[in-house]
């Protein structure tokens, strides 16, 4: 499957961690607080009959307070394509977890990392993708899709800053892009550090934070420096020096920068800084390991999180006075598992921190009053929720109830067998129980795929395999037969192979002859037919995987071996070439294939349509079939991409094209 390096499942975080060499602890994204100390206590001691109603709701999305909705950007996993925009209708209590999809009918795309309100328009960074994209803010509707690529290489946009009518982007490849917020067209880029992971603008300037964090594995160390670009000109004009692998920075009200600078997690210790904008010198380091903030006003709500130690801190921080105001914001006894995001409301001051869980299943958004006490808790918002923003006037689109006839129909309706290979996301799409076995991890795989396309099966590395059938047969008609949807996008391709059947005995049973699909590599010299390869089941799970085949190589795998799965596992089939290639800068480019590949295209081309006529037999010879009744997925690349993991094949879901 994808892409990972620690023993947990990678989610956006997780990545960045690896790359940047941060425990679990790094968060990804990220008021005006009661005037005098009076106020507070008068608050806590005389909360009115509104605030014990929503202290009682603390379970439920029911909230009855206001009008509006909020939008919730959340990261999903690295290179599983599902990240999600979901929204939550205080009038309705109607909590739509896929709302940008429900809305523009596709998918968001890999990682949004940032999500801004820039006047009429929502602006959303999708870093995987590499785009930005710009929504209309009252209805969600896409209005234009930014990509954001240096030839056919992500730059890995990360974070946004408005000024004057231009939105500025830092990205990965250290760069800022300058894009015009009327046209929506990149008018300006700019060199900066390495890898920049924050941008914050003020007095004229942009304040870019360089992290250097792809570098963790290599000779250099991090970037410690803070770039400093004249707007009107759109020149660098200084950088500052700060603590080692900078990263969220945001600007007050009082012409100041605060920068978080994660340090090297040997010798040197994190910090969060103050940097004056008028002489653009640092003038206060707080000895503090901040992993996210945000500023309202007068105060800034810190939190901390160290996933190894489960222990975190939320504070509140005066700006005015440069002190920490309160040592707990929390003031109700309110448990936060892993704190992720946190936003204030502009508007009234709440404060939404969001929780991530374990980072594989969806998360919470907690909203909680100045006063540090739980107004509402939406729960299973999506994963790894980041960044939390009131919309006072979004304007929701009506949904049409689903022909659940029609989608029965037309759709994957069952799943034969599900026999993935070891892998990273093993066990967590879907997820795995204590007990599960073979039917009841088969039964969890039909669950997740069956109707339209919206759920995840992991396949694991190569040979790992899904079989499934429509309601009906498939005939072979004109042109193509079927679609199987992924989630590949742009350089994140994990190419599987596709075997059509058909019933001939009648029996319900997809046992009888099984017919490749050649794709555009079945003839290729790289290519290795009649492949075999062995997992063997480690003593501990969480160990490594044995393996051997029948090219005379063995060794180890960095995977999950399937828990309901036996002693061992025999996968055969075609082996195609390693696909993934690794750029001078570090970063790996999980390449397509032309065509005839699951996982290996985007959805909305008709490359992850499927022909029935690319049939062969065993022997490469075409063969003619009228319809078929059973279709198989496997895994087709056997390489691992380094940090990323191993490639694997995920199946969102399969459309019959001619019902």
């Amino acid at each position: 499957m994808n892409k990972m390096l620690s023993t947990l499942r990678l989610t956006n975080r997780q990545y960045l961690s690896a790359v940047l060499s941060v425990p679990q602890d790094f968060s990804n994204h990220f008021c005006k607080f009661l005037q005098v100390s009076i106020i507070f206590f008068t608050l806590v001691f005389f909360i009115s009959c509104d605030d014990l109603d929503s202290l009682n709701i603390q379970n439920t999305t029911e909230t009855g307070e206001h009008e509006g909705s909020i939008f919730i950007l959340c990261d999903g996993n690295f290179s599983l394509n599902n990240s999600t925009l979901a929204s939550y209708n205080f009038r309705s209590s109607n909590l739509n977890t896929d709302f940008f999809q429900t809305i523009n009918g596709r998918k968001l795309g890999d990682t949004g990392n940032d999500m801004q309100r820039y006047g009429s328009k929502l602006y959303i960074v999708v870093n995987g993708s590499s785009q930005i994209e710009v929504l209309d803010a009252r209805t969600g509707l896409s209005i234009r899709q930014i990509p954001l690529f240096n030839g056919e290489i992500s730059r890995q946009p990360r974070f946004f800053a408005f000024w004057e009518d231009k939105a500025y982007v830092c990205s990965f490849d250290g760069t800022v892009s300058q894009i015009d917020t009327t046209t929506l067209e990149v008018e300006k880029m700019i060199k900066v550090g390495r890898n920049p992971d924050g941008i914050a603008a003020s007095n004229h300037k942009l304040y870019v934070s360089n992290s250097g964090g792809l570098d963790y594995a290599s000779s250099l160390s991090y970037d410690n420096t803070v770039s400093v670009i004249d707007v009107k000109s759109f020149t660098e004009i200084k950088r500052i020096t700060v603590g080692a692998n900078p990263y969220k920075i945001k600007a007050d009200s009082y012409g100041y920068i605060y920068v978080i600078s994660r340090g090297n997690y040997k010798n040197e210790s994190a910090v969060w800084q103050c940097i004056d904008t008028n002489t653009d010198q640092i003038v206060a380091t707080y000895n503090m390991a901040v992993t996210n903030f945000d500023i309202y006003g007068d105060i800034a709500y810190l939190y901390s999180y160290d996933s190894a130690k489960k222990d975190s801190w939320i504070k509140i921080f005066n700006l005015k006075s440069k002190q920490v105001l309160r040592e707990n914001f929390i003031t109700d006894g309110t448990l936060i598992k892993t704190p992720y995001g946190i936003n204030v409301n502009p508007d009234n001051g709440d404060v939404y921190i969001t929780d991530a869980s374990d980072y594989v299943s969806s998360g919470d958004v907690l909203c909680f009053n100045q006063a540090g006490i739980l107004k509402y808790r939406i729960e299973n918002v999506g994963i790894s929720p980041n960044t939390v923003l009131y919309m006072g006037d979004l304007v929701e689109k009506a949904v049409v109830p689903d022909d659940q006839a029609h989608i029965d129909s037309v759709f994957l309706y069952r799943v034969l067998d599900y026999t993935p290979a070891p892998g990273q996301f093993v066990g967590v799409y879907p997820v795995y129980s204590e007990g599960d076995l073979k039917e009841s991890m088969r039964v969890k795989a039909e669950n997740s795929l069956k109707g339209e396309p919206g759920g995840t099966v992991s396949l694991g590395r190569f040979g790992g395999s899904l079989t499934f059938a429509f309601q009906n047969a498939v005939v072979n008609a004109s042109g193509f037969d079927f679609k199987i949807y992924g989630n590949a996008f742009k350089n994140s391709s994990e190419p599987g192979i596709v075997e059509v059947s058909a019933d001939v005995n009648h029996n319900g049973l997809a046992d009888d002859i099984w017919y490749e699909l050649a794709g555009s590599d079945y003839s290729k010299t790289t290519t290795t037919h009649n492949y075999r390869i062995c997992y063997y089941r480690p003593s501990l799970l969480k160990d490594n995987v044995f393996y051997r085949d029948n090219q005379g190589k063995s060794g180890y795998v960095n995977a999950y071996y399937p828990a309901w799965q036996g002693d061992s596992i025999v996968c055969t089939g075609t082996l195609l070439a390693p696909t993934a290639t690794q750029s001078d800068t570090g970063y790996w480019i999980l390449n397509s294939l032309d065509w005839g590949y699951a996982d290996n295209q985007p959805n909305k081309t008709d490359l992850s349509n499927f022909n029935i006529d690319w049939a062969v037999n065993a022997e490469g010879q075409s063969v003619h079939l009228d319809s078929i009744d059973f279709i198989r997925v496997y895994t087709g690349v056997n390489q691992n991409a380094g940090w990323v993991g191993e490639l694997s094949t995920e199946i969102t879901g399969a459309e019959k094209l001619h019902p």
